[in-house]
């Protein structure tokens, strides 16, 4: 699917007035006129697990809102290697600070899951950024936050050895996307995607993967990742080096 082609949803059921019950903290008491003047003004589209949302190098049309899902924000280095900088689920604005800098894209998002993310045209978004200044505040707060986010990330997966990036990893993904009903991390990820997240090859991610599961930190069902032991994650978590 091309991350410039942006399709109608007319019988998406969501709305900037209600938004996923309200829980998008940008759009969490506004009034009526500009939530109504944002829903005017978007448009939803559907992406499955592993469709590009937006890319390195490209301009940002608008402001993206993940309506349903999880992604993955990645960069690359100057020999191309992606780094993934930030995890994020519903209801959130994505890509803030790329479309603030007023130039192309410096990162990609990548969907993790199906995923529902409506755009908001660049138009509608400075109106708002110009004349509401709770929803500029909720932006700045947005952008600090996952500035902050990625520059503790980028510490980490350069600092930290590799059995302490396992765990903090792991600890990442339930701190973000929480554990399902039986207890496994509630979203289905490949070795692969997990070797990129923690920024270590993919056989060393199985054998790391392989040691807390014998350890009984938890417990490896194909893509599913049930954690057993949160404290012990945390213990190993804890190590510096």
């Amino acid at each position: 699917m091309s991350f410039n082609k942006y399709i109608n949803d007319p019988q998406c059921s969501t709305n900037c007035s209600s938004c996923t019950k309200n829980i998008n903290p940008l759009l969490n008491g506004l009034n009526v006129n500009d939530r109504s003047m944002l829903d005017e003004n978007r448009m939803m589209s559907t992406y499955k697990k592993g469709d590009i949302l937006f890319r390195e190098n490209t301009f940002p049309a608008g402001l993206f809102c993940l309506n349903s899902g999880k992604v993955m924000i990645t960069v690359s280095d100057t020999n191309g290697n992606k780094i993934v900088t930030n995890l994020h689920k519903e209801v959130n604005f994505i890509g803030v600070a790329d479309y603030l800098s007023g130039l192309p894209y410096q990162s990609t998002c990548i969907a993790l899951s199906d995923i529902n993310a409506c755009m908001i045209k660049s138009s509608a978004v400075e109106e708002m950024i110009n004349n509401n200044p709770i929803f500029s505040r909720r932006l700045l707060t947005t952008l600090a936050r996952d500035n902050h986010q990625s520059s503790k990330r980028l510490l980490d997966i350069t600092k930290k050895n590799m059995n302490v990036r396992i765990a903090d990893t792991l600890l990442e993904l339930v701190t973000v996307f929480g554990l399902d009903p039986n207890g496994n991390i509630d979203v289905y990820l490949k070795r692969s995607e997990i070797a990129l997240i923690c920024n270590m090859n993919e056989t060393n991610v199985i054998r790391h993967l392989s040691a807390l599961d014998k350890m009984e930190a938890i417990k490896l069902e194909a893509k599913k990742i049930r954690i057993l032991n949160k404290k012990l994650l945390e213990f190993e978590s804890s190590f510096s080096s």
